[in-house]
């Protein structure tokens, strides 16, 4: 069978500008798993495998057992994660996971025969020796059915935030086209963050507010 299994931690850029277009673009069927989920069997037989940015143990471990029935393992990254010194400047927490999760990963990758899939024309210079393959970001198309539902309510219009946050609950829940836009402080936003496909903006001056009514899609 002709599948793409993505491992990824969650939903995120890399993934949706570089790898789901080119595997895409290929008309391969394709599957997402988390860190925490592992595929049967049968899913991964003849599949590729294509680690986004890191490489969980539980995954390490499950393609270490079972390389022989996978036709490929396939490693993206956008940054440089395999050079602990790149990650100079950045919180300590976010060095030891690239750590952990990347940089550790070089030697077993190369046991694993891997193919290196690599964003920018530097990464493909410096990691030239795995003979990468670079991949070019593309843009997200908006879905034609897409709509997206807004409210720009004021400081003065708290009982109608708190109102509206149960109906467009059920709302997003309800429809996967439909998004949202509200405007509010960090209480508001606090709250509405909990929502998928949800936006909140800062509140702004009349002048900022005029600008923004220009971009159309509301």
């Amino acid at each position: 069978m002709n599948i793409s299994i993505i491992v990824e931690e969650r939903s995120n850029p890399s993934t949706d500008f570089f790898v789901l277009p080119k595997l895409q673009a290929n008309n391969k069927q394709i599957l997402k798993f988390s860190f925490n989920q592992l595929p049967s069997a049968e899913q991964i037989c003849g599949a590729i495998i294509i680690f986004i940015r890191y490489v969980p143990k539980k995954w390490q471990q499950f393609v270490t057992a079972n390389r022989a029935n996978i036709r490929n393992v396939i490693f993206f990254m956008d940054d440089d994660l395999f050079d602990f010194s790149a990650t100079k400047g950045t919180p300590l927490l976010y060095r030891y996971k690239l750590a952990r999760l990347s940089t550790s990963k070089q030697s077993w990758l190369i046991r694993m025969n891997a193919t290196l899939w690599l964003s920018t024309t530097y990464l493909m210079q410096k990691y030239s020796s795995w003979n990468p393959v670079q991949l070019d970001p593309q843009a997200i198309t908006k879905e034609d059915k897409s709509i997206q539902v807004f409210y720009h309510g004021s400081a003065s219009h708290q009982d109608e935030i708190q109102w509206l946050y149960s109906v467009m609950n059920q709302v997003l829940a309800a429809d996967q086209n439909i998004s949202f836009e509200i405007i509010g402080d960090k209480t508001v936003n606090k709250q509405y963050k909990k929502l998928p496909r949800t936006t909140v903006l800062h509140p702004m001056d009349w002048p900022n507010y005029k600008s923004l009514l220009r971009q159309p899609g509301r």
